[in-house]
């Protein structure tokens, strides 16, 4: 496994952009939280937010930069703690505070142009599009860091979708139960349920890392993707380990 402290500043170097994108995710959070706390609570939330997210950059594992599709992703569930670690100080109950979560994803992902979901739909199912993210989830696999993802590729033998992927190490996951918040984990992952219906590609998953599974069995098709909340209409959150 690659240590990842040989590139313990570069996030740091890329401080404005960090707090760049904190305040791109303060504009979701923000129209999110409206309906459960006031204007001065959400500038407080926005205050105590930051100072959390300053101190969480530097913690922040090297997985791979630029090159990982997955640093993104990462970095985006690291604001949200900053976040959810306000809404806990302002009394806001984890249910509350998962939905917020997730309906801040709903309006990050809004922000994507509906021409460019209709491309990415037409896409994502072309034969040469799905041997390169193969070959993609074969390189981050083979990088091997020691905080960040891994997954496999999954051909469909049943008809049932077009292909899959199996996430075996989940970089978020790992950052979370790092610092005591594997509870919001499940939460996070419901993020992918709106990020696939602004794209127009058909997703299910019966399974996650955040319940306590061995994979997040992660399965593409044609068609549309269902609402992620309430979360119990999902298969992955029905008899849950960990909820």
């Amino acid at each position: 496994m690659i240590k990842t402290n040989d590139f313990t500043d570069y996030y740091t170097k890329q401080h404005a952009n960090m707090i760049k994108q904190f305040e791109q995710w303060f504009r979701c959070v923000r129209k999110s939280a409206a309906p459960y706390i006031t204007p001065e609570q959400s500038e407080r939330v926005h205050e105590i937010a930051l100072k959390e997210y300053e101190t969480l950059i530097p913690e922040i594992p090297y997985i791979g930069g630029k090159k990982v599709a997955g640093t993104r992703n990462l970095v985006g569930s690291v604001i949200l703690l900053a976040y959810i670690r306000a809404f806990e100080k302002e009394g806001l109950s984890e249910r509350v505070i998962g939905e917020i979560v997730y309906k801040s994803f709903d309006a990050f992902f809004a922000r994507i142009p509906a021409v460019f979901g209709t491309l990415a739909g037409k896409l994502m199912f072309v034969p040469w599009y799905v041997k390169k993210r193969k070959k993609t989830m074969e390189r981050v696999a083979a990088l091997s860091y020691t905080e960040g993802f891994v997954s496999s590729f999954v051909p469909c033998v049943d008809g049932s979708f077009v292909f899959g992927q199996d996430v075996s190490e989940c970089a978020i996951h790992k950052f979370y139960v790092k610092h005591g918040a594997r509870k919001y984990v499940p939460y996070l992952c419901l993020g992918d349920y709106p990020m696939f219906r602004r794209l127009n590609i058909g997703f299910f998953r019966t399974k996650t890392i955040g319940h306590g599974d061995a994979v997040c069995d992660f399965r593409f098709k044609k068609g549309k993707t269902e609402s992620g909340w309430p979360p119990e209409n999902l298969a992955e959150w029905q008899g849950s380990r960990e909820n």
